[in-house]
């Protein structure tokens, strides 16, 4: 409409004898032009295209021969934004995301130089420059099977030192709290290992994105809905958190052990946990010595059964039970909590309400018997894990037990005294000191075998070695070769 008035402005322009009204409409004209050609061209209104900035720079990393590399930027601007990531000034093909992951790294691969550069249609902008090291561990540090301890790879290639807690996610994927590595390891439901968190045989407390954050032998491990897994990181008696893109952060951290208190996670005291559990809601379980403790999803701490630093074994109502040295802590679909409690010898559950009963065990008798109830026996119940259908799944030193939904206690697969590393159906397997397990959708149930290995057992009772290969130990029967690894942790009395 502006445009279609300044050929009739420009008419009584020419017409006018009046000065001032001839400055006025030449005025207008001119203002009239350069506003609709501004616009035409796409002023005024466009937005503005801001440059890629990187944020994060890549790192140098360190690692050992056939350990894993993650090198990785953030980069902001307007998008979309592109990356290309070189080593040593050269295109990596395929290497596009703001992730670049380098497997099994070589002593070739030390001293390389990694950079990534981000682009879009302003501009593009070049990383600082990372550096890889590659080295061999110490000597006199761990070999075991004839392979460097923690090593990535496909079922029997990959290596484990002391594996404890273990999870696994609604995919079916299992994690490991790789005890002595110091690391968290991710196994698919095809048996390939990877590590999410941590570097092996380094200990320490780091947050940050996978290799770049640090443990101290962590040990029990859970996996919430949405897929992020809470660590008990035992050596320095924290709680971590890690997301299934493997940033680590802590969610409790206070060293040492102590009175314990309840209160806000960060002031709440705890002795020493080793089995966690949580819920749909987010709601956080742990043995703690002679108790049970909840965290909430605001980060609260109490006390839902037993006393601090009395022990005993003793049904009843939230204090008034008693536990010993409680291990494994598993949840079911209608929220009652069940736990293997060590010390005792048997298998406690907690409703939701807190009031505490004994389903299968008794304290006094240390054995390996079958039956219901209190006439059964246990040796050394560690792990737990709770099927769909009720069905409770206990690992007792070398044999898993299974509860029915009756009570009734049979041996699943293995025999409780009797150690070694076959795979085979029920009894014809064996297993070195068992740690704590888990099932999957399906039923299949997992555990961390101490001869460095995780082993499954199919809902028929048949044990494969899914992961790691067995070490070679004066108390372990079975394969392997080269030098041992002796990560000890106290299984029994």
């Amino acid at each position: 409409m502006l445009y279609l008035r300044i050929p009739f402005l420009h008419g009584v322009l020419l017409k006018t004898k009046n000065v001032k009204l001839k400055t006025l409409l030449l005025w207008i004209i001119q203002t009239s032009l350069v506003v609709f050609f501004c616009t035409a061209c796409g002023g005024g209104g466009a937005p503005a295209v801001t440059p890629p900035l990187i944020g994060t720079q890549p790192v140098n990393l360190s690692v050992y021969v056939g350990r894993t590399a993650n090198f990785s930027v953030v980069a902001s601007g307007t998008a979309p934004l592109s990356y290309q990531w070189k080593r040593d000034g050269i295109d990596i093909p395929g290497a596009t995301t703001a992730n670049y992951v380098l497997t099994n790294a070589q002593l070739l691969d030390n001293g390389s130089i990694w950079t990534v550069v981000v682009s879009n249609k302003a501009g593009s902008v070049t990383s600082a420059a990372a550096t890889l090291k590659v080295s061999t561990p110490i000597p006199g540090i761990s070999l075991f099977a004839g392979r460097l301890p923690g090593l990535d790879g496909q079922g029997a290639a990959a290596s484990f030192s002391d594996p404890s807690g273990i999870t696994v996610d609604l995919a079916g994927n299992i994690y490991v709290a790789d005890f002595a590595n110091h690391t968290i390891r991710k196994i698919t439901p095809s048996g390939f290992v990877t590590t999410l968190a941590g570097t092996a045989a380094n200990s320490g407390f780091a947050d940050g994105q996978g290799s770049a954050a640090s443990f101290s032998y962590p040990e029990g491990i859970c996996v919430d809905v949405n897929g992020n897994l809470y660590v008990i990181d035992s050596g320095l008696n924290t709680i971590r958190k890690i997301t299934p893109s493997g940033f680590v952060t802590t969610i409790r951290r206070r060293e040492g052990v102590g009175e314990a208190a309840d209160g806000s996670v960060s002031d709440a005291r705890f002795h020493y946990s080793t089995g966690i559990a949580v819920d749909a809601s987010g709601n956080l379980y742990l043995g703690d010595e002679t108790t049970i403790r909840k965290i909430s999803p605001s980060g609260y701490v109490s006390i839902l059964a037993g006393t601090p630093d009395v022990t005993g074994s003793a049904d009843g109502q939230g204090a008034a039970a008693r536990f010993k040295e409680p291990r494994g802590i598993a949840l079911d679909s209608n929220g009652n909590i069940y736990v293997a409690d060590t010390g005792n010898r048997s298998i406690r559950k907690i409703s939701p309400t807190g009031y505490v009963t004994t389903l299968a065990g008794n304290a006094d008798i240390i054995g390996a018997s079958d039956g219901i109830g209190a006439s059964a026996s246990f040796s050394h119940p560690i792990g737990i894990a709770v099927d769909v259908s009720g069905n409770v799944f206990v690992s007792d030193r070398g044999a898993i037990r299974k509860i029915n939904n009756s009570g009734v206690v049979s041996t699943f697969a293995g025999t409780s005294d009797v150690f070694g590393s076959k795979d085979g159906l029920g009894a014809a397997a064996s297993f070195s000191h068992l740690g704590p397990v888990a099932l999957d959708a399906s039923g299949n149930l997992y555990v961390s075998d101490s001869n460095n290995t995780i082993r499954k057992i199919s809902t028929s009772g048949f044990v494969t070695t899914l992961a790691g290969t067995v070490k070679i130990d004066d108390d372990v029967d079975g394969e392997g070769g080269g030098s041992a690894v002796f990560g000890l942790r106290a299984f029994g009395d």
